[in-house]
C-alpha cells in the first residue's frame, strides 16, 4: 500500500462526494464523531461526514497499520460493490432501506454484467503481493472471484450467485451466469450433476 497516492494532486473537485462506508462531502465539510449512545443503537442508518483531510489522514493511518501487520484478513460487505452499480442494504437506496418503504431496489446493471471495482482489484493486488492473506465476504455477487482472487483465499459466508453444488456428492460448479432460481424455495436450480446425476442447488443461504 503506497501512501504517496493520497496527495492533494489526486483529490477530486471540491464539490464531489467521495464514498466509503460513510460519505465524505467536500462541499459542506460536515464531520462529527459517533457517540457511545449511537454506537449501541440498533440499525442506525445515520450517515456520517468527514472532510477530505480527515479522510486521507485515516487512509495514511491504515496504510501504516497494514505495513506493520503480519497477517491480514479483510472483511467485505455490500459497500464494496456499490461502485459496480449494485445496491447495498442499508444505504439511502439500499435493498432493506427501500423495502422498509414498500419499494423495490434498483440495480444499475445485472449481477452478470457487474464488473469488479477498483477496490476489488486493489485487494487482489495486495493478495498477490502477499500482504493480504484471506478475504471474508458476505457478498453473493461473485466479484471477488471474478477479479482473480483464488478460491483458497476467500470465504463467501452467504454463498455465491454463480455457484451451484450437488446435494449428493457436493461437487461444485462455478458458472458464468446467475444460477439462483427465483421461484424455488428449496434452492433447486433445475440442473443435475455431471458426476453423479444428483440435483444441483444454489449456494445462497
Amino acid at each position: 500500500v503506497s501512501t504517496q497516492s493520497t496527495g492533494a494532486r489526486n483529490l477530486k473537485p471540491a464539490n464531489t462526494v467521495v464514498r466509503r462506508n460513510v460519505y465524505v462531502d467536500a462541499t459542506n465539510g460536515l464531520s462529527r464523531n459517533i457517540t457511545s449512545e449511537e454506537s449501541t443503537f440498533k440499525d442506525d442508518k445515520t450517515e456520517y461526514y468527514e472532510t477530505p483531510s480527515e479522510f486521507f489522514t485515516k487512509i495514511r493511518s491504515l496504510a501504516e497499520m497494514i505495513k506493520a501487520s503480519e497477517y491480514i484478513v479483510v472483511y467485505t460487505g455490500a459497500g464494496i460493490s456499490t461502485s459496480a452499480s449494485l445496491p447495498d442494504y442499508r444505504g439511502p437506496q439500499g435493498v432493506w432501506t427501500l423495502r422498509d418503504q414498500g419499494l423495490k431496489p434498483t440495480f444499475g446493471v445485472s449481477v452478470e454484467a457487474a464488473k469488479p471495482t477498483l477496490c476489488h482489484m486493489a485487494l487482489l493486488g495486495l493478495i498477490k503481493a502477499g500482504i493480504i492473506r484471506f478475504i471474508v465476504s458476505t457478498n453473493v455477487d461473485g466479484l471477488h472471484l471474478r477479479s482473480g482472487v483464488p478460491r483458497s483465499a476467500i470465504a463467501e459466508l452467504h454463498g455465491n450467485s454463480f455457484l451451484e453444488k450437488c446435494e449428493k456428492c457436493q461437487a461444485e460448479y462455478l458458472r458464468d451466469y446467475d444460477c439462483v432460481p427465483r421461484q424455488s424455495p428449496d434452492h433447486v436450480t433445475g440442473r443435475t450433476c455431471d458426476q453423479c446425476g444428483g440435483r444441483l442447488l444454489d449456494s445462497i443461504i
